[in-house]
């Protein structure tokens, strides 16, 4: 009545309901005229939400009356929020401190490190006629984990048995194990005192 023309157009019912679900109305097509409460309160008749649309000509009346003068929101253009520095921003912050950390870690541990190990080299010589068993599924000798201890069988000096010997990297000469006496298959095992043989 306004406009002269109805809010939502359409050739027939589909289109107009169609319509009235998908588009607002035209609200540039109200008379210049037209009093801000009226426009409050056309727009507030014409709510997509039931719950925010007058319900009744007592509901109408109350608004002409201003009972409602809360506005109904107009479209306005986009709020643009001012641009935070980086270092206002606490994601920005957060990442750069864990980024930091992660660098400081790296350069302690790669100073900290332990270089690569030192390359050793060293014979054994074994009596002839009790020479190392090296094939197998039980070899006659072990190393022990850190690389400084070689363990090995071989025949005792008269030859009437075996005899397990001890070999540290520090020394020349192999000693025979104490209790070691015709011992085989010697092998390390860590246990909670330590590493035993």
């Amino acid at each position: 009545m306004l406009t002269g023309a109805r809010p939502f157009g359409g050739t027939n019912i589909s289109e107009v309901l169609a319509e009235v679900i998908k588009s607002d109305p035209d609200w540039e097509a109200l008379p210049d005229t037209t009093p801000g409460r009226l426009r409050q309160v056309v727009r507030r008749c014409l709510q997509k939400d039931p719950q925010q649309r007058l319900h009744d000509v007592a509901d109408l009346r109350l608004a002409m009356a201003g009972a409602f003068d809360t506005p109904v929101p107009e479209p306005t253009a986009a709020v643009t929020a001012p641009s935070l520095q980086m270092w206002q921003r606490p994601i920005s912050v957060a990442l750069l401190l864990v980024a930091t950390g992660a660098v400081v870690a790296l350069a302690v541990w790669a100073s900290t490190r332990p270089g690569p190990p030192e390359l050793m080299r060293f014979s054994v010589t074994t009596p002839a006629s009790a020479p190392l068993d090296l094939g197998g599924p039980r070899p006659d000798i072990a190393v022990s984990p850190d690389g400084t201890q070689i363990v090995y069988t071989a025949s005792t000096p008269d030859g009437s048995g075996s005899q397990l010997y001890l070999r540290t990297v520090d020394h020349r000469e192999s000693v025979p194990l104490q209790g070691g006496e015709n011992g085989v298959h010697p092998f390390f095992r860590r246990t909670a005192s330590g590493l035993r043989l």
